[in-house]
């Protein structure tokens, strides 16, 4: 599959200056193509956003239960730092890695911390809540690292060879892929 995803979809100008096209491949199979490519790349992120949705509807369920210092702590870490956090990890290409964060933060730290601080410890609904805002501060915290961490002078070369893989070339234009 690989092979595939480099594959250029339009057709080549060659040298000669006639248009060329790279196979003969039937349109209906181009389309199913495309349309697996396009689900490698979607399924994470539908991923990532179901789950991100998911402490939406626990913060919506929970808001009579909390004060206020805690309801603006949430608001602040999760519109601001995770937010910009996980749209910069999906920009760079990291779609399966914040599916992953995602599951780990929210169903194997923040579900468990806050089953044991709502129950274990009698702080009821409100264990439950902290335990979900410490699930939201441990994927904060890695996607921070994870965007800390990245390449990005390689995250622009990958971007435009994306962009060049759509594009016919014109003969005039430089070779930046490297």
């Amino acid at each position: 599959m690989e092979e595939d995803m480099n594959q250029k979809l339009l057709r080549e100008v060659d040298a000669a200056g006639e248009i060329s096209v790279v196979d003969q491949v039937p349109l209906k199979d181009k389309v199913w193509s495309e349309m697996k490519k396009m689900w490698v790349v979607a399924v994470p992120a539908i991923f990532t956003r179901a789950s991100t949705f998911g402490i939406n509807v626990i913060t919506q369920a929970f808001v009579g239960h909390i004060g206020s210092t805690e309801l603006a702590a949430y608001s602040f870490i999760y519109t601001v730092f995770l937010s910009f956090a996980i749209g910069v990890a999906i920009g760079a290409g990291l779609q399966s890695i914040v599916a992953y964060v995602n599951l780990t933060a929210y169903y194997l730290v923040g579900i468990p911390v806050g089953a044991v601080l709502g129950f274990v410890f009698d702080m009821e609904v409100k264990g439950v809540w902290i335990g979900m805002l410490f699930g939201t501060f441990v994927q904060t915290v890695v996607l921070i690292i994870m965007t800390y961490k990245t390449n990005w002078d390689e995250q622009v070369i990958i971007a435009r060879n994306r962009v060049n893989r759509w594009t016919v070339k014109d003969g005039n234009e430089p070779d930046h892929t490297t």
